[in-house]
């Protein structure tokens, strides 16, 4: 009986260790959760240990049955044997542990190496907070000018079709010039780019096309756009940082149908790109003036 509780006990701690290392490389806790229910579909989920405990499991139902088919046996050996037979301990030797014993201790390690693999589910079962990614990125900002006076002297009705006019224009550019729309923002839109050049590009496209409305057909109103690169706080489609306030303030600091850009911007432009330098210049809300520069679009 004592070999059976060792080996029962080595199964229980060894096994529960493996489901431990299974459940912190890449396992996961509702796949745990249901193995007791099919543990075959567990382990078509990738469970392995399954098979582990499984193999081993009916090894030990084998040393169980071996073990009890043969206590009769024993019982009778020890009946019949002479009573002086029995061999008694040495002086001094220690007295070997009794299977209670062993079955407490081997109880203990079995809730202790369980316990081991409760704890390390209840920590995976946490969702792990998720660091906020930190792209460098180029953002666009587009503004209007006179929207509201615009939409007091034209009607509602006039100003909606003027600016539904407007956005599908802004749109189609960014589509061909690779931008993500990232909102709207009344009749103005926050755009992200992956290149400097791309956001300029895209910047030119929208003023020309807009110049060509104005010169040739309906009502076209003006429109200023800032840009800047940066790094920004990325979290799925949205987009938070100072790079995103630097070029919303930037956007304010250009005159109408003007393109202003920062310093990062202009650093990475293509060659022949005309630039008037605007020098440092203050914005509302940043600390310090920053050096801005036009883009001559004409």
């Amino acid at each position: 009986m004592r070999g059976f509780v060792i080996h029962a006990v080595v199964f229980g701690v060894v096994n529960a260790l493996l489901v431990a290392g299974w459940l912190v490389t890449t396992g996961s806790t509702d796949i745990l959760n249901g193995a007791a229910g099919d543990p075959l579909g567990a382990f078509r989920d990738g469970m392995w240990p399954v098979a582990v405990i499984t193999v081993w499991g009916g090894g030990l139902i084998i040393h169980f049955a071996v073990v009890i088919t043969s206590v009769p046996a024993r019982l009778t050996r020890r009946a019949l044997a002479p009573r002086g037979a029995r061999q008694l301990p040495s002086p001094g030797a220690p007295a070997a542990p009794s299977a209670s014993a062993a079955h407490d201790i081997g109880q203990q390690a079995v809730r202790a190496a369980f316990g081991l693999v409760e704890s390390l589910s209840a920590r995976g079962s946490k969702p792990a907070a998720r660091a906020p990614h930190r792209p460098w990125i180029t953002a666009m900002f587009t503004d209007i000018v006179g929207s509201t006076d615009h939409a007091e002297r034209l009607g509602d009705a006039v100003w909606h079709r003027v600016l539904g006019g407007h956005r599908a224009l802004v749109r189609s550019c960014l589509e061909r010039h690779g931008g993500t729309e990232i909102g709207t923002q009344g009749d103005g839109f926050l755009v992200r780019f992956a290149t400097s050049d791309s956001a300029v590009s895209c910047a030119i496209d929208i003023q020309r096309q807009m110049d060509h409305q104005r010169r040739t057909g309906p009502f076209t109103p003006d429109l200023r756009i800032g840009i800047h690169s940066g790094e920004a706080v990325a979290d799925d489609n949205d987009l938070v940082g100072k790079v995103i306030n630097l070029a919303s303030r930037v956007t304010s600091a250009a005159a109408p149908n003007e393109i202003v850009v920062t310093e990062p911007v202009a650093d990475h432009a293509s060659p022949g790109l005309v630039l008037v330098d605007r020098g440092l210049v203050p914005l509302k809300g940043i600390a310090q003036p920053r050096h801005l520069l036009a883009v001559d679009w004409t």
